[in-house]
């Protein structure tokens, strides 16, 4: 989408509420790919998914 249309960009709220999603559902993986970098929103629900696993990140939260 983003190469037909330079400006789109998906709504961070949005994006973070389906990563949620994910994480409820147990796709931990995929939920960490959605999170937008640089935001602190996103880095928290990282912190989040990363609690229940083995990630060395989840030390950090």
């Amino acid at each position: 989408m983003q190469k037909e249309k330079s400006d789109f960009k998906l709504d961070e709220t949005a994006v973070n509420s389906w990563s949620y999603e994910l994480m409820a559902d147990n796709h931990l993986p995929e939920a960490i790919d959605l999170l937008y970098p640089g935001s602190g929103n996103a880095y928290d629900s990282m912190g989040e998914a990363y609690q229940g696993g083995c990630h060395p990140a989840a030390k950090s939260y």
